[in-house]
């Protein structure tokens, strides 16, 4: 029997957790800069979204450099509600 396919937790940080993403759900190398907050949905979904996206964001707000990590950005999302369809993830 195949085993129920199922990201890889990245952060777990204030009672969220952020999953790597990946190309399909065959693959177990996770993509860069892409994560998702739903570990239940298939790759492609609309929970994913580009990390690089935040940066930029943020950046332009002035609550990060320019060398501020992954995780220390997808915390300070957290921290903020900026995160996308955050509202809208099953529980």
């Amino acid at each position: 029997m195949l085993e129920k396919w199922k990201p890889a937790a990245y952060l777990n940080y204030r009672g969220k957790t952020i999953f790597h993403c990946y190309k399909d759900e065959y693959s177990d190398v996770p993509l860069e800069n892409w994560y998702t907050l739903s570990e239940f949905e298939l790759p492609g979904s609309d929970f994913e979204f580009d990390v690089r996206d935040l940066r930029s964001m943020l950046l332009e707000e002035g609550r990060i450099d320019k060398n501020c990590l992954d995780d220390a950005i997808l915390r300070i999302a957290i921290d903020n509600s900026v995160l996308p369809f955050d509202s809208d993830i099953r529980p």
